[in-house]
């Protein structure tokens, strides 16, 4: 049976109505070389008025329940300004999902929020989070040269979500984006959670600008 992956990216429309997303994020999803499915579904969904994250929840929600509707796999959250290294980079994604059994792969890159550090953060056992690799150069070395490392999360920027999991934690309400609590989810139930350095995706701008909308409609694509 063929494998589908639902890509989902929220954004914002700018003023001539049109989805705000960098140039590079659209041409590295729509030229995946992927042997299954994949549909993109760009989220535009923003309740609240300026640059609240409560926007940011209510996409993922709202994205989070599109893709529970669908018969999709697996969910990859993968953000607008961000952007694949090649065309097999999702392919790789899943392909680390089935080898290593982990139910979240977090593809690796830069956040860009308070400090400039990695999303992967240090795994310290299943009681707790840890902190970025960034903070750990000797790690982050074994981490790079393994290709593949156990970590305790964190963000949507490009992380690929087996479909039991996606059913099992929701989106929570917070002080953030609700990937803390996600990852804190996987972590207390002893999710295997696990980053691909080599499948390293770039974060294209240091902000995003979270605006009020008059639509709540997504638009899908197969690509």
């Amino acid at each position: 049976m063929m494998t589908k992956i639902v890509v989902f990216t929220p954004t914002w429309l700018n003023e001539a109505g049109e989805p705000v997303i960098r140039p590079e994020c659209r041409a590295s999803v729509e030229t995946q070389q992927f042997d299954g499915e994949l549909e993109w579904e760009i989220g535009t969904y923003n309740p609240w008025p300026g640059r609240q994250m409560r926007n940011v929840v209510a996409q993922y929600q709202r994205g989070r329940a599109s893709f529970l509707a669908g018969d999709g796999d697996a969910w990859l959250t993968f953000e607008h300004d961000m952007a694949l290294p090649d065309a097999d980079a999702v392919g790789r994604l899943w392909a680390t999902m089935q080898r290593t059994g982990a139910g979240v792969v977090y593809g690796v890159y830069m956040l860009r929020h308070g400090a400039w550090v990695l999303n992967a953060w240090e795994y310290i056992g299943d009681h707790a989070m840890g902190e970025s690799l960034t903070l750990y150069p000797a790690k982050l070395a074994r981490a790079q040269a393994q290709g593949v490392a156990r970590v305790a999360g964190v963000g949507w920027g490009c992380t690929l979500i087996r479909r039991d999991v996606v059913e099992r934690f929701p989106v929570r309400e917070g002080d953030g984006a609700g990937d803390l609590p996600f990852a804190l989810d996987c972590l207390l139930c002893l999710l295997y959670t696990s980053p691909s350095p080599r499948d390293r995706t770039r974060s294209r701008m240091p902000s995003s600008a979270w605006k009020k909308k008059k639509t709540h409609k997504h638009k899908k694509k197969k690509v």
